[in-house]
């Protein structure tokens, strides 16, 4: 939960979005929270137009699924979550996943998500928000909507190479190499852990004000007209739906 009040610079909102890439509600909440920055910058605000500045941050659920090509999907949530369950869980996020235009499915293999955190750090260091964008909805989209495997080496590198960040060949070779990056990936998945996050998604905003789990469209709008001044907070955030 948190509790709501005005930043120091009305006009500008930093959110890092702490997620993963088969975190099913990480799909959901960076849906909601784009619907909700096109909702807010459409009302007429006090300080005009908000400059929203977003950033995806690693973090993983499990270390222990192997890498690429990974296990079967269903087998792994069925052996977690036992299958009666995992099925009710999959008919909810379903539900959600549809509120959002989403057509969410469990199936297909499920590999170690350190390779796809590499290829998001990448093109967040060279092309910015706008290339990360692209290559998140690339991964989320061939995940959970074609049932492909979001560390697939020939979707990694087509969504880089879609991203402008380097061409397919390029992404193969730095993908085999021993890489920097995969270092720093890893200890930022330690730091999510230090800073005491166990589930996600979770929205950091302006270094400050933490929201947990995919809330609604009207609390991400409310959120964002209170923390730049626009209107009264009025109520704590309870945490929403999350993988953890």
């Amino acid at each position: 939960m948190t509790t709501v009040s005005a930043t120091q610079n009305p006009a500008e909102l930093s959110i890092e979005i702490t997620s993963d890439t088969v975190c099913p509600f990480c799909y959901i909440g960076y849906k909601r929270i784009q619907r909700a920055i096109a909702l807010t910058n459409a009302q007429p605000l006090r300080t005009g137009p908000i400059n929203f500045k977003l950033h995806f941050v690693p973090f993983q659920l499990d270390g222990t699924i192997p890498p690429y090509p990974g296990i079967d999907r269903r087998e792994k949530y069925f052996a977690k979550f036992g299958q009666a369950n995992f099925e009710r869980m999959e008919k909810s996020i379903g539900e959600r996943g549809k509120e959002e235009g989403l057509d969410i499915k469990f199936r297909g293999q499920l590999s170690n998500t350190l390779d796809s955190h590499r290829v998001l750090n990448k093109a967040y260091d060279v092309k910015g928000w706008e290339g990360q964008k692209i290559v998140a909805e690339i991964l989320f989209t061939k995940f959970f909507e074609e049932s492909q495997d979001q560390a697939d080496p020939e979707i990694l590198s087509d969504a880089l190479e879609k991203a402008g960040v380097m061409s397919k060949e390029e992404v193969r070779a730095w993908l085999l190499g021993h890489c920097a990056l995969a270092e720093r990936t890893q200890e930022e998945f330690l730091r999510g852990q230090e800073k005491g996050i166990t589930g996600v998604p979770y929205f950091a905003i302006d270094g400050k004000y933490a929201v947990s789990g995919a809330q609604d469209v009207s609390t991400f709008v409310n959120l964002f007209k209170a923390l730049t001044g626009n209107q009264e907070a009025d109520k704590d955030i309870a945490d929403g739906e999350r993988c953890g």
